[in-house]
């Protein structure tokens, strides 16, 4: 659906996916950015510009403010909120062990674009939940209940006397 409702993405992805998970940020802060607010960016332990810094702060204002995002080669932690009288939209980064975690949740559409995670978790409030796995093969809700209730085998306790 094309409908703005609240979205929430939990999304990972190895370290060599930067670019790709990149460009899917881009494209969530484009179509939620709001011109009254904008979004704070922050990041922690970051290679910008090819600059090691221990904290870096921005306001992405606009579209074209975006760009901000392409100048960060790596990071420990970064997360980029924008408050509304409408909408708290967050996108919330952190690297460990060469796995990219992503946490987003914001008001607006759905982002088509799942080949960007290895595996991610998409919760909506309109929408039945969809898994992804790295090939953008897409797994619905009620079929991911099916393969963890097939591939579960319930434990029955008995009372001994």
């Amino acid at each position: 659906m094309l409908e703005d409702s609240l979205r929430e993405i939990i999304g990972l992805a190895k370290r060599s996916r930067w670019i790709q998970v990149k460009k899917f940020i881009k494209v969530v802060i484009e179509k939620t950015i709001q011109k009254e607010a904008g979004y704070y960016l922050t990041a922690l332990d970051v290679l910008i510009n090819g600059k090691n810094k221990s904290k870096y702060n921005t306001l992405i204002k606009n579209k074209e403010n975006i760009k901000e995002i392409d100048k960060i080669s790596d990071f420990s932690h970064l997360s980029l909120y924008q408050t509304t009288q409408n909408s708290n939209n967050l996108i919330d980064l952190s690297q460990i062990n060469g796995t990219i975690i992503v946490l987003a949740k914001y008001l607006g559409p759905l982002v088509e674009n799942h080949q960007v995670f290895d595996f991610s978790v998409h919760l909506d409030t309109i929408d039945e939940p969809f898994f992804t796995i790295g090939s953008g093969k897409k797994i619905n809700g009620s079929e991911f209940l099916e393969i963890i209730n097939k591939n579960t085998k319930p434990i029955i306790k008995t009372k001994k006397d």
